[in-house]
């Protein structure tokens, strides 16, 4: 009778093997409170074992057993189901006295696809310039007078002078905007 094989480590019982196949159904909530299913995804098939490997390879087996899950190693399961492309998402051993020379296990493993990279060369058309840069918006900031230094003042009392000559244009300004804003009479 032959082993199970899990990569090349030979599986001395396998008490059950246990595929589960399953898909993804998107569902989305339509204006009545429905929901419609628009498409179908098939998921990886999960696939677990659990067994018992005994004998003078057992420490072997389980070395290579725990390498393959730490590596990520592609294997191929041969038992009563044959699946290719397996990686070990966990391993679970127990070691007790119930087996000598040997230990239990429980295996989850996961179907993987494997993409193919390829390399193409692809021609682009003339390349397009890039417009000119933009020029940046103008603010308006209305009128500005245009800014002067303020004289050097030997004194404070021609500091002051200065500014009440600052103050009476000031009046007169607003005192000319005054008499634009006020309704001409007929």
């Amino acid at each position: 009778m032959k082993r199970a094989m899990l990569g090349d480590v030979a599986l001395s019982v396998v008490e059950s093997e246990n595929p589960e196949y399953s898909n993804e159904i998107t569902s989305n909530s339509v204006e009545l409170g429905t929901d419609i299913a628009d498409h179908v995804r098939q998921n990886p098939i999960s696939f677990s074992i659990s067994g018992v490997v005994t004998g003078e390879n057992a420490a072997e087996a389980i070395a290579r057993l725990r390498k393959y899950r730490n590596d990520g190693t592609v294997l191929r399961y041969i038992g009563r189901n044959v699946v290719d492309n397996l990686v070990i998402e966990k391993l679970s051993t127990t070691h007790d006295n119930s087996i000598r020379n040997g230990f239990t296990f429980d295996i989850s493993l996961k179907h993987v696809r494997i993409a193919k990279g390829q390399q193409m060369e692809i021609e682009l058309p003339n390349p397009v310039k890039a417009p000119p840069p933009l020029k940046a918006a103008t603010k308006n900031n209305g009128f500005q007078y245009p800014y002067q230094e303020p004289p050097q003042y030997d004194s404070m009392d021609q500091y002051y002078e200065y500014l009440k000559k600052e103050q009476k244009k000031k009046e007169l300004i607003e005192l000319g905007n005054q008499e634009e804003r006020r309704p001409m009479m007929e």
